[in-house]
């Protein structure tokens, strides 16, 4: 029985090892420094810093500006995209063609494919983490001082702290996951991808990772920002500000 569970742990890891192997990455054109997919697969970006951070959506092949610029950037489950601006600010782009914006300085933004909003504030906010209530127009602080924020489609929030700790939120507590990582997504049907804290050595960024079975297994690919599909498949953007989607 030893010798059968050993012989099926190596089948499915060389399984696992040749899933990875197997995915492949297509660039699309233009320069990102993040970026953000909606539940419905709209996917948006923001600029770099040469055209001011400007807002785009994909369409039909290509790069769609909208007024306004973004430092950050995730998209709800209705296609519209929540955005940070170089200044911190924090706005929702409404169906009208303008931003509605947020109480509080953030510097990061999260959207779980139920709707649900998560912030990081600005360094003078601390870095605090909290939830946007729909009912009481307000933000629900939680205790926490991360750096990077997603949301699983059931609205739970996953974080990475300064450290590069991995943790979620079981609306109790923090509760740490294994791993390091430097950026953290979440696709609509909870499939979870990071970038790693493992630089490249050819400067385009760190590594990326898929968690599997509690475990993360490396994919080929860098990346600085990550964001994950409805289908479970990634986009990035790399250090040299290239996007690259897994096909």
């Amino acid at each position: 029985m030893k010798i059968r569970y050993v012989l099926l742990l190596a089948l499915s890891l060389m399984l696992v090892a040749s899933i990875a192997s197997a995915q492949r990455w297509e660039q699309v054109e233009g320069k990102a420094t993040d970026i953000g997919i909606g539940a419905d697969g709209t996917v948006w970006i923001s600029g770099v810093e040469g055209n001011n951070y400007s807002v785009s959506k994909w369409a039909e092949g290509e790069w769609i500006p909208i007024v306004g610029g973004a430092a950050r950037i995730d998209v709800g489950p209705d296609g519209l995209p929540y955005a940070v601006n170089p200044k911190n600010g924090l706005g929702k782009f409404t169906d009208k063609g303008t931003w509605s914006e947020y109480p509080r300085y953030a510097s990061d933004v999260g959207v779980g494919a139920d709707g649900t909003l998560w912030m990081i504030g600005s360094e003078s906010e601390n870095y605090s983490v909290a939830r946007w209530s729909t009912e009481d127009s307000e933000w629900i602080n939680i205790v926490g001082e991360p750096r990077r924020i997603d949301v699983g489609p059931d609205g739970t929030p996953y974080v990475v702290n300064e450290n590069g700790t991995v943790f979620f939120y079981n609306g109790v507590k923090w509760i740490e996951m294994p791993g390091k990582l430097t950026d953290i997504s979440v696709g609509a049907d909870g499939t979870i991808w990071g970038v790693g804290t493992n630089k490249q050595d050819n400067g385009s960024g760190f590594g990326i990772w898929k968690y599997v079975d509690g475990e993360w297994i490396a994919f080929a690919g860098t990346a600085v920002n990550i964001s994950v599909g409805p289908d479970g498949k990634p986009w990035l953007v790399n250090a040299r500000n290239e996007i690259w989607r897994m096909k």
